[in-house]
């Protein structure tokens, strides 16, 4: 008798559920019942703003993807809005072939996208299950040595994310040594000042900085915190340097 695998058993539950978003989201324009005047233009309303899926995570969806779902409706109905099962469920392999295969065409096409954009873009393109981490992704480029050179303009724009507040960046910039007034450090009158600041990922705007005396997380938390009062919480914080990211 064959060994019950539960892993799989959720992963398939997992993607029902995922299927029966994905018509929930679609099945207006099935059944007409829009008001809006075309399809696109509803697709471009319901994806104005994050979309709760299943497993309680929010997603800024492209118009394109639900297009996309619309389209594989008609060509298979239902059962063709569910991700595909590989045959290998139940192994230690955590990525499909496809999957692997659009990673190694991004790691191409963009040398230096970071593992966090390559698993939304595989969420976005529904290569990967929902809940799938980017340290996931992180340990198989790691594994596959796929590093990439010196990122161009054209890496950048491409893979900048649709709307302002979607994910901020952390930035450290070197400033002059500066006095500051007081005791001397290290035999010096003068200190080196960091401007810590963090920008929009759409907009490149610098929504945040401040100039210290200090590069560390706390200094960061402080300019994060008057930035999200500013402008809100994005839902992705990048930050480059690991050793000053707070926790």
């Amino acid at each position: 008798m064959p060994k019950y695998d539960r892993d799989a058993e959720k992963r398939y539950e997992d993607a029902k559920a995922m299927a029966q978003f994905r018509y929930d989201m679609i099945s207006p324009v099935i059944n007409r019942l829009i008001t809006d005047a075309t399809a696109m233009d509803y697709y471009r309303r319901v994806c104005s703003m994050p979309l709760k899926r299943p497993d309680g995570t929010e997603f800024l969806y492209k118009p394109k993807t639900l297009e996309k779902w619309k389209s594989m409706y008609d060509n298979g109905g239902a059962d063709a809005l569910i991700t595909r099962a590989r045959s290998d469920l139940g192994k230690s392999r955590k990525l499909s072939d496809e999957a692997i295969i659009r990673i190694r065409e991004l790691r191409v096409q963009f040398p230096k996208i970071s593992a966090v954009l390559i698993c939304e873009k595989l969420l976005q393109e529904m290569l990967v299950p929902v809940g799938t981490s980017d340290r996931t992704i992180q340990r198989f480029v790691q594994k596959e040595r796929l590093y990439g050179g010196e990122a161009d303009g054209k890496d950048r724009k491409a893979f900048e994310f649709e709307h302002f507040g979607i994910m901020y960046q952390a930035d450290t910039t070197y400033f002059p040594y500066i006095g500051d007034g007081g005791a001397k450090k290290d035999g010096k009158e003068e200190r080196r000042t960091y401007f810590i600041r963090l920008l929009d990922d759409h907009t490149r705007l610098t929504v945040g900085g401040e100039l210290f005396f200090e590069d560390n997380a706390e200094n960061f938390q402080k300019v994060l915190k008057k930035t999200c009062a500013a402008y809100g919480i994005p839902r992705i914080l990048y930050v480059d340097n690991a050793n000053n990211t707070p926790t």
